[in-house]
């Protein structure tokens, strides 16, 4: 491994965000220290890196010396995955967050199998998609300034 890069340009937040955003296990996110720049890339990809196959289509081929540098440099920073991201918690925190009658009802849609298609559903069916989504976005950018914060990594909100 090499030594500690020091971040040359800070890093956009909003592309944090991005990229932590899928949250699927297959999904690997980097910050390069040394650009700021926000680079991801799932499992599929990370097996054609390791690979020798000839057969890799171009457009991965071009990213391939990258996602192998991910591996072995200090200059990147892994940011957080799906095991960082608490979106039950998070559901229930918007199920506290509302009015009575819709706290119990949708408490009720998150116990249990299903809950997450349920709390989809009942989300839906309130008409309160919109803050669903705000509140999860909100979550996932306080995830992202915590993180790069507690790493040292400089951001900018554009």
């Amino acid at each position: 491994m090499s030594k500690p890069v020091s971040m040359s340009k800070p890093v956009r937040l909003k592309d944090v965000i991005e990229a932590i955003e899928p949250l699927s296990g297959d999904w690997k996110a980097f910050v390069d220290q040394r650009t700021g720049e926000v680079f991801g890339f799932g499992e599929e990809e990370e097996l054609m890196a390791k690979s020798e196959d000839a057969d890799v289509p171009e457009w991965v081929r071009e990213q391939l010396p990258r996602i192998r540098e991910t591996a072995v440099s200090d200059a990147y920073i892994p940011l957080p995955g799906p095991s960082d991201f608490d979106e039950y918690e998070v559901m229930r925190n918007f199920c506290d967050a509302q009015a009575p009658d819709i706290r119990q009802t949708l408490l009720d849609a998150i116990r249990g199998r299903g809950a997450f298609r349920r709390f989809r559903d009942s989300v839906a069916e309130l008409g309160i998609e919109d803050r669903w989504y705000a509140h999860r976005d909100l979550a996932l950018k306080q995830l992202a300034i915590e993180f790069l914060e507690d790493e040292g990594i400089p951001f900018v909100e554009a």
